[in-house]
């Protein structure tokens, strides 16, 4: 925790003003860290003594599946009569020893990860509380070495300049994720946008915001959302449970099928053109989206890609491509609106052969 520092106070002749010191609670970090930035960590409340130290060990050295040394300083904690007496144990469990020469602590590749955490990664508002402090710290531990994925405009966001995640899940000025996991984004000039993990959407006042300059969110106990702008006001929004349904309109090869069941087999190396729209009345057609996948049926192929799983959301409503190899597929498109995909209602099989010579 951070101590308080009052470097200067007035006080009157003969009183002496005292500011009374507390310890407060204390977290503790253990971890062992990879070169290739792997990172097994453990937390625990209160000081770390050689006690816990065996006990991250034991239960570190219980997953080893092959020989692996752990580099470590000289604290004494890890030198203990303890600590040493456990080592032909772990030993026996693929875990070497390595201490690090005295005095070189910036040797041990983990001493950097700890410096970073607690002067770099931590937020001013971890230390708001002891379960700010905890959630935090969690957070940085899960977090490091996952892959940051960037998303621009080009994969769906609704405009570049986004309010930051407020780390405080209950709520907050710049952000929100819903008890759904949700994620979502107040915006400069576009509303609100939104990330279901699989999806960017976006709300404005083309839906009713009442201004798209969105400076607060926050989701009350029965799952409605307010949004507070600053250009129009406070907005509730009550989620539609209804989902939007897709629906096939027709299919073009050298002619356009409208009715579907009229289509026959076609030849491999014909382009086939499906296209397709979506039944939903809360969505404005602008914000549709789709995805698509075609499945093959009856034979393994050789081009991975026909046997794809739901390719990525897009607002096109057609479907373009030229089936190489002969066999029956199955076509299938799902609509996208608001929060909710709706179920892959739009679908035809088609069948391909090679014509004989």
């Amino acid at each position: 925790m951070v101590d308080p520092y009052i470097p200067y106070a007035w006080q009157e002749k003969g009183e002496t003003i005292k500011v009374e010191s507390s310890r407060g609670k204390r977290l503790s970090v253990l971890g062992f860290l990879s070169v290739q930035r792997d990172l097994v960590a453990y937390t625990t409340e209160g000081i770390v003594d050689s006690d816990v130290v065996i006990a991250c060990f034991d239960a570190f050295s219980s997953e080893l599946i092959r020989k692996t040394v752990v580099s470590m300083d000289n604290s004494t904690f890890h030198t203990s009569e303890a600590i040493r007496g456990k080592i032909p144990e772990w030993q026996s469990k693929n875990l070497e020893i390595f201490y690090l020469p005295r005095y070189s602590p910036r040797l041990n590749l983990i001493e950097i990860f700890w410096r970073f955490m607690k002067y770099e990664w931590l937020q001013w508002w971890a230390y708001k509380g002891w379960p700010y402090l905890v959630k935090y710290v969690e957070m940085v531990i899960c977090g490091y070495g996952n892959e940051l994925i960037r998303f621009t405009q080009k994969d769906g966001p609704a405009e570049v300049y986004v309010h930051a995640m407020h780390p405080n899940i209950g709520g907050g000025r710049i952000g929100l994720i819903s008890q759904d996991e949700i994620i979502w984004f107040g915006t400069d000039s576009k509303g609100v946008t939104f990330y279901d993990g699989f999806a960017w959407s976006s709300l404005d006042t083309q839906d009713g915001l009442a201004g798209n300059t969105v400076t607060a969110i926050a989701q009350d106990a029965d799952g409605s959302f307010w949004f507070g702008t600053s250009d129009g006001g406070l907005t509730r929004y009550r989620r539609s449970t209804s989902r939007p349904s897709a629906y096939i309109t027709s299919v073009t090869t050298d002619k356009t099928y409208r009715d579907l069941s009229a289509i026959p087999d076609l030849t491999t190396g014909t382009r086939a053109t499906i296209e397709y729209s979506a039944i939903d009345f809360k969505t404005v057609p602008d914000k549709r989206q789709y995805q698509v996948r075609v499945q093959a049926f009856g034979k393994s192929l050789s081009k991975k890609e026909l046997d794809l799983d739901w390719c990525k959301p897009t607002k096109s409503t057609s479907f373009d491509y030229i089936f190489p190899e002969s066999g029956t597929y199955t076509f299938q498109v799902q609509a996208i609106g608001g929060c909710h995909r709706g179920y892959p209602a739009g679908r035809i099989q088609l069948r391909w052969y090679c014509p004989t010579v």
